[in-house]
């Protein structure tokens, strides 16, 4: 479920962590660095399970409304739609999907203010009211639910208020995780009774190897990778060099050299992208430049080697 960037992230963050620490326990770390990925796992679930709390939500409102002497005909025609938004039901009768919500004990229900207030905000849009007077088809609906995620949740106080509270390691990563849960309803079927498939913590078993044998190898080799770091800094010290430029470069060699098959223009674009978001303004260009040059080098020395069609630059 998580791509390979949020990955090379986490083990960035973990490896962040464990030079700051006084123990550098490299099977605490590895611990942390599980802990993390589990987490951002469970930050898809429970946005998954948000939507369908929406619709239950709806599904409450409208039994409340059935029970009146005197029924609001304008409100019940205001929800109806919301409530038979068919992806929701989908999503609410998936067996994979419930089995790790029960397993995992994930809830909102001591949360219905956020509920109840995102709700509330939802069905007053103009994107909900043109939506709910039309005659929507399931494509409709994945538009619905793409607005839902990206528009309401992503922007919504109340619901970061609740990321921080509940981990750490989500407050950086949420837009990602939102993405991927659209990615998953976007290939829901419509004559499919539980929508489709819910994403497993890793996409496959490379994705698997790939996170722990960069944290293992990074850690492992730190020492050696100095070496090479410090033979092209010219007129710096090592000392000089920002904490988080110093671990980017660290995972760039790490990668480019036991992933034989990941061509060195993805790890450094990746590593770049990373600086750009973890270090100083300058980073990137300090950092681009000096792998650059490091990688050319050790591809001449056949420290780096690359295999495969196109995987030599």
């Amino acid at each position: 479920m998580l791509n390979r960037h949020l990955l090379r992230i986490k083990v960035f963050q973990t490896i962040y962590s464990y030079r700051k620490s006084n123990d550098n326990n490299f099977a605490s770390a590895y611990t942390e660095l599980e802990r993390s990925i589990e987490k951002s796992y469970l930050l898809y679930i429970h946005i998954l399970q948000f939507l369908i709390e929406l619709k239950q939500y709806s599904d409450m409102r409208i039994e409340q409304i059935q029970t009146r002497v005197v029924k609001n005909e304008k409100e019940w025609e205001k929800l109806l739609p919301f409530s038979e938004i068919k992806i929701l039901s989908q999503l609410e009768q998936n067996k994979e999907l419930q089995k790790i919500v029960s397993r995992e004990k994930i809830s909102w229900h001591p949360h219905q203010e956020i509920i109840k207030e995102l709700f509330n905000f939802i069905i007053e849009t103009e994107k909900y009211k043109n939506f709910s007077e039309s005659n929507h088809t399931y494509k409709a609906e994945k538009k619905m639910i793409k607005y839902i995620l990206h528009s309401v949740i992503s922007a919504s106080e109340s619901f970061f208020n609740f990321i921080e509270e509940q981990s750490i390691f989500w407050n950086d990563e949420v837009d990602q995780i939102i993405s991927m849960a659209y990615k998953t309803i976007n290939k829901f079927e419509e004559t499919n009774e539980n929508g489709g498939s819910i994403s497993h913590m890793y996409n496959d078993d490379d994705a698997e190897r790939f996170v722990k044998e960069l944290l293992t190898a990074t850690i492992k080799n730190w020492s050696q990778y100095n070496t090479y770091i410090i033979d092209r800094l010219k007129n710096w010290e090592l000392e000089r060099v920002a904490e988080t430029d110093l671990i980017i470069m660290h995972l760039a060699i790490s990668e480019a050299i036991h992933f034989k098959e990941i061509p060195i223009r993805v790890t450094l674009n990746e590593c770049i992208e990373i600086s750009k978001k973890y270090s100083t303004d300058k980073s990137n260009v300090f950092i681009n430049g000096l792998l650059h040059k490091m990688c050319e080098d050790l591809q001449k020395e056949k420290i780096i080697i690359k295999t495969g069609r196109g995987l030599q630059s």
